[in-house]
């Protein structure tokens, strides 16, 4: 009789950490693969990602302010059969490979990921990277909260990177702590800054990039699948069923997040808003149920509404 308790008693622990290490599973909130008809050609600059849940997320590639002329520029290649960090899918036999290369001089350059975390925290970007043999041999990193007014190093567990003598394809991973600066989760405002080290004035060689991903905690996770009514009545949902468009009507105005959930709990959307009312395209999602939770800028979360979507 002892033997069998401690059997279900372990049975139990087993499935509880089962559990635990699915809620801490992060969620993909944006993903560069580059592997479309827009990326191509030289001087490609404002490349937005192939998949996001915020909106806003954009790489910018530019003349670091005050260095005069922008020099260096970012063109498509073939990454050829790297499978580093490949998401969705979207690394498929016989479809398209693309990845980006920044190219030299690149001394008075800087590369910008904007990457806004609405609802979202203990941010990780992740990156497959090579350079070419002449090309620069490190990488720096910093971020900043206000979308490039200031750069800090605070929140980051590694500032820099060093190429391998091999000139193989390599993983970057890079960990923002919102434990080290609160000011990473939730903020529409993040970048991550990537400058080249040396070799980089001359008119060849580059670093080459693709498969950029940036993976958060949700903050705001629904405690149930039932529908839950604000005690305060502040917001509404129509139509319901919908199609393309819903609108959530408040009574007033100020900073919200409007998250949408699938029946299993993942978010699917999340966007800012500032009006009364929000219009919301969801012609994108799949026809089923979904939860819209409304959390205002103190990051209470006041109201969860339940949808059908056709």
């Amino acid at each position: 009789m002892m033997k069998k308790n401690v059997q279900l008693l372990l049975s139990f622990i087993a499935i509880a950490i089962c559990l635990t290490q699915n809620v801490k599973g992060q969620t993909l909130v944006h993903y560069w693969h580059f592997n479309n008809d827009t990326v191509s050609g030289d001087h490609l600059n404002n490349l937005v990602p192939d998949y996001s849940i915020v909106a806003g997320a954009m790489i910018v590639n530019q003349a670091v302010p005050g260095a005069g002329a922008d020099t260096g520029y970012v063109d498509n290649f073939d990454p050829g059969d790297t499978t580093l960090n490949v998401r969705m899918g979207a690394d498929t036999p016989g479809g398209i490979h693309e990845g980006i290369r920044l190219r030299n001089p690149n001394d008075s350059m800087e590369c910008l990921i904007y990457m806004p975390t609405n609802g979202f925290e203990n941010i990780v970007i992740k990156f497959a990277t090579q350079k070419s043999s002449n090309g620069p041999g490190s990488q720096m990193y910093d971020y900043s909260v206000d979308s490039g007014a200031t750069w800090v190093t605070t929140g980051l567990d590694s500032t820099s990177f060093t190429f391998a003598q091999s000139n193989d394809w390599e993983l970057v991973t890079l960990h923002l702590s919102s434990a080290a600066d609160t000011m990473i989760k939730n903020n529409a405002k993040l970048v991550l800054r990537i400058k080249l080290g040396t070799p980089n004035t001359g008119t060849s060689g580059n670093n080459r990039f693709d498969n950029v991903t940036v993976d958060g905690d949700s903050i705001v996770i629904p405690t149930s699948t039932a529908e839950v009514v604000s005690k305060h009545g502040q917001y509404s949902l129509y139509p319901n069923p919908a199609g393309s468009v819903i609108t959530i009507a408040g009574q007033v105005e100020g900073m919200k997040t409007i998250a949408i959930y699938n029946i299993s709990g993942q978010k699917v959307y999340i966007t800012n808003c500032e009006d009364k009312n929000a219009h919301i395209n969801i012609a994108s999602l799949n026809a089923g149920i979904y939860y819209v939770t409304v959390t205002d800028d103190k990051g209470i979360s006041s109201n969860k509404l339940k949808f059908v979507k056709n």
